[in-house]
């Protein structure tokens, strides 16, 4: 209460504002900081006629919708408000420059701001006391933050995960008083599956994507992406902040060959086929057999008829009048084909022995590369590791340290792809070249009991340019010399045996490599 020039009492107006940061700090309830309030006003003789609140909210930042409606109030009102009473003056903010930017605030609107627990004076020295004490709650706020990142750098040190949500496949839980993370039993299986998949190389971002979500996995092309990129899934946890990878306390879903493998086929680096050469069984000739008039491969698909669809081969170039070539029709004559073949004399044995040969000679280069990439991993992990020391030493600047972190990770991927796609599939050679041999024997039998790949490594040894169809018949056969044509006599003549040059269908050699020595 005031006296006014006329000697008549005033009283004066006051607002208030209470903060607090967790609901679970009791010794700083609203209700408490209320209860200060309303008795100090009191005291001070003041009406209070507003509290405003801010629940849950950090006072790291002046963006609390409490804050920005007191300075409204006060703005539209400040010739009728005198004083904001407040706790402490923390719960204005913790931040001294925020602190002193909103007290004159304030001030410009004539409003004095009042603390109920801390000194509060208008003189120098009563400033200079508000400031040092804005200060300190800073400091304060700065050690509680600290501590609290030195507890999760600790935690993420000793492979707890400390980022928030997990990837997908698993989930955040509470075991005895301990956030860990643990298979989400509803998706791991289907996301390793999805990994499998992908490692098959018969699949692109989009086709995976669709079939998650045929499993009940609403998920994204972008997502799929992150989770293939992700080596969480081999037991790697990361910490951007810190720029750290440990070996993480949860369930490894997939093997780093896997991973590995993955990520060859991601940035195509991969030998495996694609999904388009390898995942339509129903059209095995399709890019095989030649248009007759302009020589474009024919593709294949199904036409709906009246009761049922059928499926077809027509020219994929669309640029004449397109003839349709009934699916069984075309293959039933192929098959006849391939019945005329048969091995030129000697081949069968010559063929055998220089699969073995190629065999062990592409075991014992694949085991000396596989020796040099293990020494190249070796020192690779040691310079990231001296990296990390130094860093934490504070010899290395952060920046340059993860430009340098970054090249590091970057050639242990190259070296772990290259030594995942350079092993051996492990068969009994000698089994493989008796089976070979008896393969060789009956081309139409091997192309009627092979699956889609069987069936198109067979037809690239075989005619290694493809064949050419016209006029309901296969012209224009390039035969690979390693095989004859037999005539309608029965009398064998050889063909003109020619291989397919490079850039073009693979090669004889190169389908040993894809067939026997590649997995």
């Amino acid at each position: 209460m005031t006296i006014n020039s006329h000697n008549v009492a005033v009283i004066k107006k006051a607002i208030g504002y209470v903060r607090i940061s967790t609901e679970d700090q009791s010794q700083f309830s609203l209700e408490n900081q209320e209860d200060y309030i309303r008795k100090e006003t009191e005291r001070q003789e003041c009406k209070l006629i507003k509290i405003f609140s801010d629940s849950g909210y950090s006072a790291k930042t002046t963006n609390r919708p409490g804050l920005i409606e007191l300075l409204e109030f006060c703005r539209k009102n400040k010739d009728s408000i005198a004083n904001l009473f407040i706790y402490k003056y923390d719960r204005l903010s913790r931040d001294t420059y925020d602190f002193l930017g909103i007290k004159k605030k304030l001030s410009e609107y004539g409003i004095r701001v009042i603390s109920c627990t801390e000194p509060t004076d208008d003189t120098f020295s009563g400033e200079f006391l508000q400031t040092i004490l804005s200060a300190a709650a800073k400091l304060d706020n700065q050690m509680r933050g600290q501590r609290a990142l030195d507890g999760m750098k600790k935690r993420f040190e000793a492979g707890w995960f400390a980022a928030g949500r997990p990837p997908l496949g698993y989930f955040n839980t509470v075991v005895e008083g301990r956030k860990i993370i643990e298979r989400d039993p509803k998706t791991f299986d289907l996301v390793k599956r999805a990994w499998e998949e992908m490692a098959t190389g018969t699949h692109s971002l989009l086709t995976i994507s669709k079939l998650l979500n045929s499993w009940g996995l609403s998920v994204h092309k972008q997502t799929v992406n992150r989770i293939f990129r992700n080596n969480f899934y081999i037991g790697i946890i990361t910490s951007k902040r810190w720029n750290l990878e440990k070996r993480g306390l949860h369930d490894q879903m997939i093997t780093e060959d896997t991973f590995y493998r993955v990520q060859s086929i991601l940035d195509g680096r991969s030998t495996t086929a694609k999904p388009r050469e390898r995942n339509n069984p129903t059209f095995p000739l399709r890019g095989f057999v030649k248009c007759g008039e302009c020589l474009a491969p024919l593709t294949g698909s199904w036409a709906k008829g009246s009761t049922k669809k059928y499926a077809y081969y027509y020219c994929s170039k669309r640029t004449h009048k397109i003839t349709n070539i009934q699916k069984d029709v075309l293959e039933e004559k192929f098959v006849n084909l391939l019945k005329k073949l048969s091995p030129a004399p000697g081949v069968i044995k010559l063929f055998t022995e220089q699969v073995k040969t190629k065999w062990h000679q592409r075991y014992k280069d694949l085991e000396n590369q596989q020796d040099w990439i293990k020494k190249d991993i070796s020192v690779l992990e040691l310079r990231k590791q001296t990296l990390v020391d130094k860093n934490l030493d504070g010899l290395i600047p952060d920046d340059l340290f993860k430009e340098q972190l970054e090249r590091v990770n970057e050639s242990l991927m190259v070296k772990k792809s290259i030594s995942n796609d350079s092993v051996l599939a492990q068969v009994d050679i000698d089994t493989l070249t008796n089976f070979m041999s008896v393969f060789l024997k009956d081309l139409s039998k091997a192309w009627l009991d092979g699956n889609l790949d069987q069936r198109q490594i067979l037809i690239s040894l075989i005619m290694p340019k493809g064949v050419v169809f016209n006029e309901g018949a296969y012209q224009t056969i390039e035969i690979s010399h390693s095989f004859l044509l037999q005539q309608a006599n029965r009398n064998p003549v050889t063909s003109e045996g020619t291989y397919s040059e490079p850039g073009g269908i693979r090669t004889h050699d190169q389908e040993l490599k894809r067939l026997l020595l590649y997995r």
